[in-house]
């Protein structure tokens, strides 16, 4: 829900934020409004609040290492899974009793 498509962009949202957010802390007294704003636009280029951007990053992560962006690249030809082949994918272990 909140990976990005690839981990550059993941961390330039959250540098872009952290960036907002350090001007919106120094210019809280001398400009209240635009550090009010700056702190809503690194909102908004979290995608939510830093809990949310740092679970979006590790989904990014985890995406990234096990390959599961939906679609497979053979031979310059890339094309998504078929039902069936997402149906026949890992399953989580059932609980014995």
């Amino acid at each position: 829900m909140f990976a990005s498509k690839t981990i550059t962009a993941h961390l330039m949202r959250g540098l872009i934020a952290a960036v907002l957010i350090a001007w919106a802390v120094v210019h809280q007294m001398s400009h209240p409004v635009f550090a009010l704003t700056a702190g809503v636009l690194a909102v908004v280029a979290m995608k939510g609040c830093p809990l949310c951007w740092t679970l979006g990053l590790a989904a990014t992560i985890v995406e990234r290492v096990n390959g599961r962006r939906g679609h497979a690249c053979a031979s310059g030809q890339c094309s998504w899974p078929s039902i069936e082949a997402l149906a026949s994918g890992p399953r989580p272990a059932r609980d014995r009793r």
